[in-house]
């Protein structure tokens, strides 16, 4: 029996090989692999780059892509200088879901878009300076008339005109206050009903549970370097409801004081978690931990962990329950005294890898602490390379140099160890390639001795060349990085 042999393309002459473009799929092929794309991308300037280009390619290239080049415009005194039958407006009109405006216009034209447009859905209104005008009345009625979505960004450079915002359609704010009285923007958070997204921002005024409560909110981010969280258990339950929460992020001088005032058992609707401390007590870090540890078994179905801890205190049984799990950063706390010469205290073990990598498959994003001189390096490595949808990984180490430069010999140990770990990654990672890879390397780092003597240490500082760097391989164009930190970056070694 004669066996056939297919013949395959690379053995064919040139003149039988027929090549392909993007205009030989279908259009709902297109549409849907444009849609991923900008579900990746975002409304960002690259994006709107890359569509604008695309609808150069062909005619039919020009119909599927100029909705989504046009899906978020900003708007601007030279795009409202066309006429109103232009194609730049009709496009506008005919695709545009969410508008930003970022400065005074012509609101008489910009209102004659808003009430033409077919699609539009909502509105960014950022306050970049204190100069602006009240919020237009045909805007507004328009707003509200239409039922947009509107999103307050620097909400705190339009307190003099807070009244003139219609409060009941805002679904997002954000507001960086400082040294301002707070109750204004205070009652226009309680006025807000349906705000979905709440951003305070390095504030050092909080809202007051007496002037109201606020909405269930679904997203809350908090940053304060200088504030802790102020509220009790009772003052938290009465000012926040958390019951729809989905995404939360903290930065606070501590995280103790919020985490005992919020009851975990609110958090089930949780997709991402992010803490970060300016400085957490050493007292509080084992608790704060266990407290961490709780809030998420809490949660149903997270999808991003990224937190402070001490690993001999977390229950990691807690993290492998979250099937659904895409992106985990866990790292030491932040060294309670700056002067302190940086640690890692320990790393997660190859079993716990492994029971992440069959618990949690589909995780993609891993940021972990790695101590190269208490574990085996390239067991962890090799672990790491069986997570098959990972294409991220950014590790945390202490350098393995030597603090007399004589012993190293002139060699770069650091660089040398992450060479063979994308040698190693190259040869044994599953599933999807990575993409990027990185090593943040804290070293025995410079240190001011005019500034130490002024500062009074009792202990010796020692001055070196190095600084602390990060070393990045990416995988696209195949090529390392190194990056130093800048001298305000910088900490102080010293030696026992």
């Amino acid at each position: 029996m004669e066996t056939s042999v297919i013949p395959v393309a690379e053995n064919l002459p040139n003149s039988m090989v027929k090549s392909r473009s993007l205009d030989d799929l279908s259009t709902d092929v297109l549409i849907l692999i444009f849609e991923e794309l900008y579900n990746t991308w975002g409304p960002s300037a690259m994006a709107s780059d890359a569509f604008q280009s695309l609808r150069l390619i062909s005619r039919k290239m020009n119909m599927i892509t100029t909705p989504f080049r046009y899906r978020q415009i900003q708007l601007s005194p030279k795009l409202l200088e066309n006429p109103m039958g232009s194609s730049a407006i009709l496009n506008v009109i005919a695709h545009t879901r969410h508008l930003v405006v970022t400065r005074p216009l012509d609101w008489e034209l910009v209102a004659r878009v808003l009430s033409a447009s077919a699609c539009i859905q909502s509105l960014t209104w950022r306050y970049d300076e204190r100069t602006w005008q009240p919020f237009p009345t045909a805007i507004r009625s328009l707003v509200v008339s239409k039922r947009l979505r509107l999103k307050i960004d620097k909400l705190d450079n339009a307190l003099e005109n807070l009244d003139s915002i219609p409060a009941s359609q805002v679904v997002d704010i954000r507001v960086d206050l400082h040294d301002e009285d707070f109750l204004l923007v205070n009652n226009f958070l309680v006025e807000s009903k349906n705000l979905e997204s709440l951003s305070l921002c390095s504030i050092d005024q909080w809202p007051d549970p007496d002037v109201g409560r606020l909405a269930p909110i679904q997203t809350l981010r908090v940053s304060s370097f200088g504030m802790s969280w102020p509220y009790s258990a009772e003052e938290t339950d009465r000012l926040w409801d958390f019951s729809r929460l989905k995404h939360l992020e903290v930065t606070l001088p501590c995280l103790h004081r919020f985490l005992l005032s919020v009851a975990p058992h609110k958090f089930v609707h949780l997709k991402k978690l992010e803490m970060s401390e300016v400085f957490e007590h050493q007292d509080h870090q084992a608790e704060v931990t266990k407290l961490l540890g709780k809030l998420v078994e809490s949660a149903q179905c997270l999808e991003e962990i990224a937190i402070p801890c001490f690993l001999d205190h977390f229950d990691f049984s807690s993290i492998l329950k979250h099937r659904s799990l895409q992106a985990l950063k866990l790292r030491k706390f932040q060294e309670p005294d700056p002067e302190d010469e940086p640690t890692i205290r320990r790393t997660l073990s190859v079993q716990q890898l492994h029971l992440l990598q069959s618990s949690c498959p589909f995780l993609r994003r891993l940021d972990l602490d790695i101590n190269l001189k208490e574990c085996e390096p390239y067991q962890f490595i090799d672990a790491v390379a069986q997570f098959r949808n990972l294409d991220s990984l950014k590790l945390t180490t202490l350098t393995l140099l030597d603090e007399n430069e004589e012993n190293n010999e002139g060699r770069d140990v650091d660089l040398e160890f992450f060479q063979d770990a994308i040698m190693r990654l190259q040869d044994h990672k599953c599933g999807r390639p990575m993409l990027q890879v990185t090593v943040h390397i804290r070293t025995l780092e410079y240190s001011d001795t005019a500034l130490a003597e002024h500062l009074a240490f009792h202990r010796r500082l020692y001055e070196i060349d190095r600084e602390p760097r990060v070393l990045i391989f990416n995988w696209r164009n195949g090529k390392i990085r190194t990056r130093s930190y800048n001298s305000s970056h910088r900490r102080r070694y010293r030696r026992r």
